[in-house]
């Protein structure tokens, strides 16, 4: 009898009317579909099918990266039909009661199939051949929904080729065992007239052609049985591998293979290599049908297997679902029209793709519960990243909770699979015992269930019973080497991502499914990275609380994709969490105002309220410009203060090569009653393991080391603050250096802070960023005036780091813009090894160094230091007299090779009702009296666009000016600013600063300060 598909006429006339437009395509222009799926093949044996590589695979796409879901035949074959993964058809293995027909008809999988949607859209349809393991149970006759023609297996035993009973359209018809019964010809002759009818009325079809070959017993056809007589099976360096100690037990105890389990293996190999040559045959027939009837140009021919099988490889003698490349990567060969012939496509694939993508060639609706995605895209030549289309695979394994365990777990039973015995009048054999994961008595211990992932260049298992697998499949193709204990003691945070986005596949549905293949993305291999040494959710002192915000810039011409991944400090919450990919469009910025709470909505374990602090690492891997990429964080607390605002300081991302130096200094670090001051260091998990780092303090007052050097090996993405570093040397003044003296090659990334209030307290407690390194050069801008009411000054260090003292030069150029003079210069002695302050550098200038500065109070300019390093910082006082204290920025000289000459660019600007931006432009050419002229582009971070061009401002060698609000005058809120030489030889400092307050005198008038960033190539 034939059952229906349940729907209504009116529901499929609704049905019929709910199709987009974009799918309303006449009959006569929708494309053929030819799908041919044999039974058990691995990925190596097409190589013996020249017909098909000649016909389908040469012909058009071959995709290297295509897998199965589950390696097992009725979950793979209900995975195609449905376009889910095995867990949402819940069918997991092959028989009753979690497996085979039985259950995916309990399920009502029937009643929506690829076959269903694409009748429902003008197709005719057909299947031939194996259907789902079990079928057709008690009802012989019974036609699933959505098929037109159908001949499937519904007695006997058609795994043997010969003595089967086929349900013909209804009509069950015997066939014996004579050659024009062999069963992969019976279904080619069935296919062949299918095609030629279709032709002959102009009507669109989806054809399902399923053989049974290779599958054991693998029975070729009389006209084959001589062929391939010396073959052998392959021999690679996983057959038989000698030694499995570091796989799971249920590999471990699998003995190694005897010399007559391999004359078996070559024998059943070479009947698998003779029965597909049949298959090979019938592509042929199918191909020339097509031809003759003028249906090839418009007809997709698909060829793939259910799963894969694995003979002889980890002494896995023959069989599937195990986890390794044999038995889950199958070949899936696409020809047709718009598809380029002789192509080879690397994106990853599963047969949980199938079905959408033949929906999609039809245009047909594709239902809300399918999992996969359409390889439409890529089949029409989309340029189509791989990393962007799908970054993990899942794959899975399910313990078979079946009767038939208990006909197999005997050596007898096992002996019947070996001979084909009990292929012998039996629809539906019980599956082995390794299919079953059941042992024969006195083998090896079953294999357990299993969930994973499959990437581009990883495989990675955990079993029931908490045993994984991980594999590097670039340097270890064969799966030799199992390193997922090695991983997890070196790389804990490597392996809790692949854990982290294996859990969200296993648990997704739909959407989410598609979503958690990109979400939890590897790292990326390629591409610039920058590294934000610290962002985080915490408390201060006197009950502040310090979040922080985050920045992107893409300045490019082409959208860039990030990949985020944030590693937390040993013992803070967040451990393990996914890489974040966001897609950034050209010309625009990415701003998250507190960067914890983002990471909380994005699969990161961090509870509201709780301590977070870590490290945040961000990879633009296909940006064309890897340049034109930008990031950066400020860190704030609300300043509880009448004055209101907040106070903080901007850590600008520095690429990831800058942490790779053997040793690096951070200077201008102080203890006294004022300051207090920190050392960071950050450890980015990023090559061969953490170093060994020696930390020595020094003591700028005497030249001398203060203590005994730290040696200090991190932890793996561990971010770890030393407070008040000096104290704890005994020094008040001074820099620390920090030193590789062994270990691995893993990237560190240090920088210091200095805090306003000692470390008994009081002061605002706003800090100042200190990058490491030091030189001279340009301080960019040295002060002291009046602004809204509030006095801000600059305070000047200067250090010796040679061991002889240096009279260092110090040549101050009066700004125009605020008191015109011409430049003065005077020398200040430094003794070897020493590291001097001037707190107020201006009145140093003029009282100390009796230099000839203009008239007033009010003063503003370079400062050129020559012989020694230099670093700056400009405050200026609470306005909340009772907590006291200062605000202020720091900043470094800029050496010759770090300024611009050509262009620079300021990110990160922001204009709103609780801040502000300034930029300066500073002149390098100190006594130069040529004019030189510049042009500054505002671009607005919302659109993206020129919101509109400054200038032109001119500036003498050694001037500085400053554009106060230079996003207000582009009538912008955000974004970022070109400063451009328009004509002169140029060489100069640009920088912004974004002040607390709206406006002069609002909230505390605190500043960060926004480096500059200089293209390659245009630096001076």
């Amino acid at each position: 009898m034939r059952r229906t598909a349940g729907l209504t006429p009116f529901f499929l006339l609704l049905l019929s009317f709910s199709v987009p437009a974009s799918f309303a395509r006449a009959a006569s222009d929708k494309p053929n579909i030819v799908f041919i799926l044999v039974d058990d093949m691995d990925a190596a044996l097409p190589a013996f099918m020249p017909k098909t590589k000649a016909l389908v695979a040469e012909a058009g796409v071959s995709f290297d990266s295509y897998f199965v879901n589950v390696s097992l035949c009725c979950p793979s074959r209900s995975t195609t039909l449905r376009g889910q993964y095995a867990r949402n058809t819940t069918v997991l293995t092959n028989s009753p009661p979690n497996g085979g027909y039985a259950q995916f008809l309990a399920a009502h999988n029937d009643s929506s199939t690829a076959a269903t949607w694409l009748q429902a859209s003008g197709y005719r349809t057909a299947f031939y051949g194996k259907y789902l393991n079990g079928y057709p149970g008690n009802e012989k006759t019974y036609i699933p929904p959505g098929w037109n023609e159908w001949a499937s297996p519904s007695g006997g035993s058609p795994y043997s080729e010969y003595d089967y009973q086929l349900n013909d359209n209804g009509r069950l018809v015997a066939y014996g065992h004579k050659a024009s019964d062999y069963l992969t010809d019976v279904i080619a002759g069935k296919a062949e007239s299918f095609v030629r009818k279709a032709g002959s009325d102009h009507v669109p079809f989806f054809l399902f052609l399923t053989p049974y070959a290779p599958h054991s017993p693998a029975t070729p056809a009389p006209r084959h049985e001589t062929l391939f007589a010396g073959a052998r099976a392959p021999r690679p360096p996983s057959f038989n591998e000698a030694d499995v100690s570091d796989k799971p037990e249920w590999v471990r105890t699998q003995p190694s293979m005897t010399r007559a389990d391999e004359v078996a293996l070559d024998g059943a190999y070479r009947k698998r290599l003779q029965s597909l040559q049949a298959v090979d045959e019938m592509v042929e027939r199918l191909v020339t049908a097509l031809s003759e009837t003028g249906q090839l140009d418009r007809t997709y021919i698909f060829f793939t297997s259910d799963n894969g099988y694995h003979m002889g490889q980890h002494r896995l003698v023959q069989g599937k679902q195990a986890p390794y490349e044999e038995d889950i990567r199958v070949p899936l060969f696409v020809r047709g029209p718009g598809v380029s012939p002789a192509s080879t496509l690397s994106h990853l694939a599963g047969n949980v793709d199938l079905a959408p993508t033949w929906a999609e060639l039809a245009g047909a609706p594709i239902p809300s519960f399918v999992d996969g995605r359409s390889l439409v895209p890529l089949l029409h030549g989309a340029s189509v990243n791989p990393a962007k289309f799908r970054r993990a695979f899942l794959i899975q394994h399910f313990t078979q909770q079946s009767e038939v365990e208990d006909l197999v777990d005997t050596e007898a039973a096992a002996k019947a699979f070996e001979t084909g015995e009990v292929f012998k009048g039996t629809l539906e054999p019980p599956d082995t015992p390794q299919e079953i994961s059941r042992p024969v008595p006195g083998a090896a211990t079953p294999m357990p269930e299993f969930h994973g992932l499959r990437t581009s260049s990883q495989t990675y298992i955990e079993y029931e019973g908490g045993e994984r697998e991980l594999y590097d499949l670039k340097s270890d193709p064969y799966q030799l080497e199992n390193i997922a204990s090695t991983v997890a003691a070196s790389e804990p945070d490597s392996l809790s991502r692949l854990s982290t986005m294996l859990h969200a596949l296993v648990a997704c549905e739909g959407d989410g499914c598609r979503s958690a293949e990109t979400s939890g993305d590897p790292i990326p291999s390629s591409g610039p990275r920058l590294d934000i040494p610290a962002v985080l959710d915490a408390p201060g002192a006197a009950g502040s609380r310090y979040s922080s915000d985050l920045v992107v810039v893409n300045r490019g011409s082409t959208p860039a994709r990030l990949a985020l991944l944030y590693r937390a400090a040993p013992g803070t919450p967040g451990q393990g969490g996914p890489i974040i990919t966001e897609t950034l469009a050209a010309g625009r910025e990415l701003r998250i105002p507190d960067v914890i709470a983002w990471l909380r909505t994005r699969g990161y374990s961090l509870t509201e309220g709780t301590s977070a602090i870590g490290s945040l690492a961000i990879w633009a891997p296909d940006a064309l410009d890897p340049a034109a990429i930008f990031a950066g964080s400020r860190t704030s607390t609300p300043n509880s203060g009448a004055a209101g605002g907040s106070f903080g300081l901007f850590l600008p991302a520095v690429p990831g090569t800058a942490g790779t130096t053997p040793a690096v200094t951070v200077y201008g670090l102080r203890e006294d009653g004022s300051f207090r001051s920190n050392l960071a260091i950050a450890e980015m998990s990023d090559g061969s393991g953490p170093p060994t780092l020696s930390i020595q303090a020094w003591d700028g007052d005497t030249g001398k080391a203060a203590g005994s050097p730290v040696s200090w090996v991190p932890s793996r993405g561990e971010w770890k603050q030393w407070t008040s570093v000096l104290a704890a040397a005994g020094v008040k003044n001074g820099w620390v250096t920090v030193t590789r003296t062994g270990g691995g090659s893993d990237t560190i990334q240090v920088y210091g802070v200095v805090n306003d209030g000692g470390s008994a307290g009081g002061g605002t407690s706003d800090g100042s960023y200190l990058e490491p390194g030091g030189s001279a050069g340009l301080v960019p801008i040295v002060l002291r005036l009046s602004s809204g009411g509030v006095l801000y000054s600059t305070e000047l260090v200067l250090v010796n780091a040679s061991a002889v003292p240096v009279d260092a030069k110090l040549t101050y150029t009066p700004s125009p813009q605020i008191a015109s003079g011409p430049s003065v210069s005077g020398t200040v002695t430094i003794p070897a090894g020493r590291q001097v302050r001037i707190p107020d550098v201006i009145a140093h200038l003029r009282t100390t160094l009796g230099l000839a500065l203009p008239a007033g109070e009010s003063h503003a300019g370079t400062l050129f230091v020559e012989g020694v390093f230099a670093l700056a910082r400009t405050s200026c006082p609470n306005p909340d007299a009772v907590v006291g204290g200062t605000f202020g920025i720091s900043y470094p000289a800029s050496p010759g090779q770090k300024r611009a000459s050509v262009e620079a660019w300021i990110h990160g600007l922001k204009q709103d009702g609780g801040s502000r931006s300034n930029l300066g432009i500073a002149d390098a050419r100190v006594g130069d009296a040529s004019l030189v002229t510049y042009f500054v582009d505002v671009f607005d971070g919302e659109t993206g666009g020129l919101a509109k061009t400054l200038g032109p401002y001119s500036l003498f060698g050694g001037e500085w000016m400053q554009i106060s609000g230079v996003l207000t005058q582009a009538g912008a809120s955000r974004g970022w600013a070109r400063v451009r030489v328009a004509s002169g030889a140029s060489d100069f400092v640009a920088y912004g600063v974004l002040n607390d307050g709206a406006y002069p005198g609002a909230g505390t008038s605190d500043g960060s300060w926004l480096p500059m960033t200089v293209p390659e190539g245009t630096r001076r």
